[in-house]
């Protein structure tokens, strides 16, 4: 289980008239990044491109099946259940 009892959770999903931008910013209660998800269009190389996730680091990249704010708050609660 991940220390994350102080955690934050930053929002940002914005709906243009043809495309949607996305960052879900999960930090620990120091300012430390946990996961950043978002859509940026870079990343080309991943299987889920433009959705990733950046795991600790913004170094750290990831394909990423989480695409809303419902599955990344599922995700969340998962691993602050488990």
């Amino acid at each position: 289980m991940l220390n994350v009892l102080w955690s934050k959770l930053f929002i940002r999903d914005y709906n243009f008239s043809s495309e949607r931008k996305y960052s879900y910013h999960w930090e620990d209660r120091y300012g430390k990044l946990i996961i950043r998800w978002d859509n940026a269009p870079h990343w080309h190389q991943l299987t889920t491109f433009p959705h990733h996730k950046h795991i600790g680091s913004s170094e750290r990249v990831e394909p990423s099946l989480e695409i809303d704010l419902n599955a990344v708050l599922m995700f969340i609660k998962r691993q602050i259940s488990d």
